[in-house]
């Protein structure tokens, strides 16, 4: 669809209600973390965080 959406408002109560409802389920894939670094003295490699972890202070300090 490229972006493009067609919304359409229905009454309930309408006698079309059940045939004009169109539902897309689209599954997006799970998504990730990264993180990186840059400064004057260069650049970090890319750092994938594992999934349920708690990104914080002491994740960057020991990472």
């Amino acid at each position: 669809m490229r972006g493009e959406r067609k919304v359409c408002y229905i009454k309930k109560s309408d006698p079309d209600y059940d045939r004009m409802i169109i539902q897309q389920n689209i599954s997006r894939p799970e998504g990730f973390m990264v993180w990186a670094g840059v400064s004057t003295r260069g650049k970090t490699s890319l750092r994938f965080v594992a999934p349920g972890t708690k990104v914080n202070s002491n994740y960057y300090i020991d990472k």
